[in-house]
């Protein structure tokens, strides 16, 4: 799909199951806030990552591993939708970088890697949503210079979730 410096973004192929799994389980904040687990541990299984992506594929998101050019390893994961079922428009659903990787830049230069390929495909803006809770996700995707434009509720089977959508429009 597309390349950066130090990262590789591209299909996740079986042999890296078990790798983005582990992606997964590192995050147990993230799991916390839309799992309802305490730990994220135990309760976030590998059969339910692999319906997560069956799920995603089946309702037109693109799932990509993030892999360090260096050694192919996959360290992440980052998923779009070119057109959203619910508005229509390109949207960011995740992007998710195992802890032992995240404060080295992984997720500032994937990130920024996939907004070029944005402009590149002449997408009018893309949009992604933050859970409230997510407290360190907002100053990350604000900095890259999203900016809110609606907050609603969406339900996750950890709850009810207050979530905060914002928008990148890339400049003309």
């Amino acid at each position: 799909m597309f390349e950066t410096q130090r990262l590789t973004v591209a299909r996740i192929e079986d042999e890296h199951l078990d790798d983005l799994y582990h992606v997964y389980l590192s995050n147990s904040d993230y799991l916390r806030i839309t799992e309802g687990t305490p730990d994220g541990v135990g309760v976030y299984t590998r059969d339910q990552m692999l319906r997560d992506l069956q799920v995603a594929e089946w309702t037109g998101r693109t799932s990509l591993g993030v892999f360090r050019r260096e050694d192919r390893k996959l360290i992440g994961v980052l998923e779009y939708w070119e057109r959203s079922d619910t508005d229509g428009m390109p949207w960011l659903g995740l992007l998710m970088i195992h802890r032992d990787c995240q404060r080295r830049g992984f997720g500032r230069e994937s990130a920024e890697g996939f907004l070029q390929w944005v402009v590149a495909r002449g997408w009018p803006e893309v949009r992604l949503g933050v859970v409230e809770e997510n407290v360190d996700a907002l100053p990350f995707w604000r900095a890259l210079g999203f900016r809110e434009y609606e907050r609603k509720e969406k339900r996750f089977p950890s709850g009810v979730k207050q979530v905060i959508c914002l928008r990148y429009e890339p400049a003309p």
